[in-house]
């Protein structure tokens, strides 16, 4: 089932939302990587704030910019202080806050276009009063609700993002259930089926691949939509359900997990089938999140399910794999294959990388033992064909916002 953008504020969208869409799809590949140096960085906290922590989630495909969430503190008329957790971009340092919704309580940014000019993710809203929760699209100075499935909560949760930011994958909910849903320039489609709940985390840099799961008889079942085309992914020997979390640009390599009953482990799907990429220690579960652009580096996390969980221990050890090495911690990697100092520092999860495979963000524990956000730059970039998003799509979007009607709901 589909249905045009009709968000929580009930914002009717006509034209020239086709007009943003095409822009962006005419417009090629942003500059080359990374400009950061080869190095460890931490992400560090907003300047100026009463900051606690960050999270680093995403990763721009050409590894120039990052997304995620900053935790910080600000002061209220001398007596107050009031804690905020706001989606960012961050590019060479460089904090961009998402501009604020009415009555926004927090935002989540998960995934971000190639060129990183479009943004996704989820917020929510201390009141919904003439205000809307939910997925979004962060182009420019402009945030937009993603939309949702008819009959259920008014609820989505964008999950990730097409190199040129026209599709989507993330879920919604509709009178059964929560559904994987593709957002495609402006509209949005169901693609679960049945009454088990469905959910899609990744999607091919031409929007046509998604990947996620459903669940079907008790069992969460991996699943790779082709258009609008379900099937399910291989279960390797013994395994018992799964979950797909990425896939590669071209979509020929999907990542994630399956269950065994050892625990769950990390596993990479190919034209060969499923294939287990192990563990960073024996006692470990394992998950694969995102692969570089041909899948031949694949990151996630490893982990301990005996040890507690928390900032002293290494529960969690951020992951890498490849097919010469295959599984092996990332710290370790970083430290001893290309001599950076990580000293005090634990990597807790390999959210993202680049598609050259040469950057990898994710979120870990700093000396001072704050969560924080991180990124990893390997080597000098190669160069990558060039061209921006510039002013262009964020004037297209005024008269979108003039001609909005808001049907707002009540609390």
């Amino acid at each position: 089932m589909q249905r045009a953008f009709s968000a929580f504020e009930r914002i009717r969208w006509t034209t020239p939302l086709a007009a943003i869409v095409a822009t962006l799809a005419v417009l090629s590949y942003a500059t080359a990587a990374s400009a950061l140096a080869p190095g460890f960085y931490d992400l560090g906290v907003l300047p100026g704030s009463q900051a606690f922590l960050s999270t680093a989630d995403g990763v721009s495909g050409d590894g120039r910019v990052v997304v995620g969430t900053a935790t910080f503190a600000t002061t209220v008329s001398d007596c107050c202080v009031v804690r905020h957790t706001r989606a960012f971009r961050w590019t060479e340092g460089v904090f961009t806050l998402m501009p604020p919704v009415p009555h926004e309580d927090r935002s989540i940014a998960r995934a971000v276009s190639y060129d990183g000019s479009v943004v996704t993710g989820n917020l929510y809203t201390a009141s919904l009063s003439g205000a809307w929760q939910g997925g979004f699209v962060w182009v420019g100075n402009a945030v937009l609700p993603l939309g949702d499935l008819p009959g259920g909560s008014s609820w989505s949760v964008g999950r990730a993002i097409s190199a040129d930011g026209t599709v989507i994958a993330g879920h919604s909910v509709d009178a059964i259930t929560d559904r994987a849903i593709r957002w495609d320039s402006g509209v949005v489609t169901n693609l679960g089926t049945g009454t088990g709940y469905s959910y899609a985390y990744g999607v091919s840099a031409d929007g046509n691949v998604i990947v996620g799961y459903q669940r079907e008889n008790g069992m969460s079942v991996p699943k790779r939509w082709d258009g609008l085309v379900m099937s399910s992914l291989p279960l390797p020997p013994d395994a018992f359900g799964g979950i797909a979390y990425g896939v590669s640009a071209d979509g020929k390599v999907v990542v994630g997990r399956v269950s065994l009953s050892a625990g769950g482990q990390a596993v990479r799907w190919d034209e060969n089938g499923p294939r287990l990429l192990g563990t960073v220690r024996p006692n470990d579960e394992s998950r694969a999140l995102d692969t570089s652009r041909d899948g031949s580096i694949v990151v996630g996390w490893s982990y301990d399910r005996f040890l507690p969980i928390s900032e002293v221990t290494d529960a969690y050890r951020a992951m890498i794999w490849t097919e010469a090495e295959g599984a092996r911690s990332l710290k370790e990697v970083l430290e001893n294959d290309y001599g950076f100092d990580l000293t005090g520092w634990k990597l807790n999860t390999a959210n993202a990388i680049s598609d050259d495979g040469r950057v990898i963000v994710g979120t870990g524990v700093n000396p001072e033992f704050l969560e924080r956000g991180w990124i990893a730059v390997l080597a000098e970039p190669e160069s990558l064909p060039s061209c921006g998003l510039g002013g262009e799509v964020v004037l297209l979007l005024a008269p979108l916002f003039a001609r909005r009607s808001r049907r707002g709901r009540s609390a």
